[in-house]
């Protein structure tokens, strides 16, 4: 049966979830997502499912029932995750119309693509988001990647990236709530949001922490701690990523040769370059240049 957690727990757990993702070069993968208003008669029995859940409120009003004894009120800017092997099921109100973003993802082995199963006890917790802008772009951001994009290295890698940031948003503020188990609003500090836009915008860029640091306000300690919990992975894994996200753009756009990507991407060892590129997508720049 799966139990409720609150407060610190919250973090504990999924920082657990981003160290077997982080540690081992695994990969969330986006199952489903939805965004939309339930149908007027919509509810649906108990259920369990081998995948991570979970749901945003945008609108509107409902319940949700998780192990047949936490009946949760679903109003707008409700958040509900549910660990895999959690039992629930959930209604709308009669004659009020709800909007919700459901989403369920898994964990994958990069090495071999295989699914990797949850083997903690199960868990799930739930709290009403305020102001709940943040988590609602979060929750549409994912959904936006994992229904405009086909099926693709490109759309697993966003969809990874930015359920990687949610979890991470969530683990950070759990660790600042109090005994009740009450969560302060998820906002996103600015620096860190202008971080990872800077980031995202300059992939061949190879500033130094201390250089990143300043463009957020921050000190490197705090920058770097602040950023690892806000977005799920280190500065140092973002700034790889971004640049492997460009470096696969060029090679499937331009005639530009490995060697001279590796350049422009300020590698001075083309073989690390292509180290780290099978290691993200699985296969060697040249073979991604062959396909």
């Amino acid at each position: 049966m799966s139990k409720r957690i609150t407060g610190l727990a919250i973090g504990e757990l999924l920082q657990k979830i981003l160290g077997d993702m982080l540690g081992s070069m695994n990969r969330f993968r986006l199952e489903s997502s939805y965004s939309l208003t339930v149908r007027p008669h919509w509810s649906f029995p108990d259920r369990i499912h081998d995948d991570f859940h979970l749901l945003y409120v945008k609108d509107g009003r409902g319940g949700y029932v998780i192990e047949g004894v936490d009946e949760v009120p679903l109003l707008p800017g409700t958040l509900i995750f549910l660990s895999p092997q959690t039992t629930h099921r959930a209604y709308k109100y009669k004659g009020i119309d709800l909007s919700i973003v459901p989403i369920r993802f898994r964990l994958f082995s990069c090495d071999d693509n295989g699914y990797i199963p949850f083997e903690a006890e199960p868990f799930y917790f739930h709290f009403v988001c305020e102001p709940p802008q943040e988590f609602q772009q979060r929750f549409e951001a994912i959904h936006r990647y994992g229904s405009s994009l086909p099926a693709s290295d490109l759309r697993d890698s966003l969809t990874h990236t930015a359920i990687a940031q949610l979890l991470g948003e969530l683990a950070l503020h759990s660790q600042l709530a109090d005994s009740g188990g009450a969560l302060s609003a998820p906002l996103l500090h600015p620096g860190i949001r202008r971080l990872a836009s800077f980031l995202d915008e300059h992939p061949t860029n190879r500033s130094s922490l201390e250089q990143l640091a300043a463009l957020a306000d921050l000190s490197p300690k705090y920058a770097s701690r602040l950023f690892h919990a806000s977005m799920g992975m280190s500065l140092k894994a973002y700034q790889i990523r971004s640049r492997l996200i460009y470096a696969r753009f060029l090679l499937e756009n331009t005639d530009q040769s490995v060697k001279d990507i590796a350049a422009a991407l300020g590698y001075p060892d083309p073989f690390v370059f292509s180290k780290q590129f099978k290691a993200a997508w699985g296969y060697s720049p040249s073979a991604g240049r062959e396909g």
